[in-house]
């Protein structure tokens, strides 16, 4: 962003400046901080970068990344609940990685989306060859 808009935004956030800062953006990028090593499941959040972060119950810990558009969230939960938390947010939620795989992992989308969702894999996969059910069960 703009030098004066990082200023302020570095003043009212507090925190200390980083003497690395190209490894930490390079481990954030490839997921190697600490953050993302462990069994709790990780939630990654799709959002309004100016959206408050949401109040979650129990144990959890926020990692906050592309100007506060994409939010990563280590806690135990379900699909519904996180759905509410991003649609609060303005945006959408997946499970990334962990917790219950055996239902859906990616948020819920509207009816006329899945329909052209279907229309667009019947057209370059008329035989249902690849991937089925993959993204989403319903594909």
């Amino acid at each position: 962003g703009a030098q004066s808009a990082v200023e302020a935004t570095a003043r009212q956030w507090s925190g200390e400046p980083l003497q690395s800062a190209d490894s930490f953006w390079n481990a954030l990028c490839q997921q190697q901080l600490d953050f993302f090593s462990g069994d709790m499941p990780l939630w990654r959040f799709s959002v309004k970068p100016t959206a408050a972060l949401p109040q979650v119950a129990g144990t959890h810990q926020w990692l906050v990344d592309w100007g506060g558009a994409q939010r990563w969230l280590r806690a135990d939960g379900d699909l519904t609940e996180m759905e509410a938390l991003a649609s609060r947010a303005g945006g959408q939620v997946s499970l990334y990685r962990g917790g219950d795989r055996d239902g859906e992992v990616f948020h819920q989308q509207p009816q006329a989306l899945i329909a052209l969702q279907q229309r667009i894999k019947k057209s370059f996969d008329p035989d249902a060859l690849f991937n089925p059910g993959r993204l989403y069960s319903w594909m």
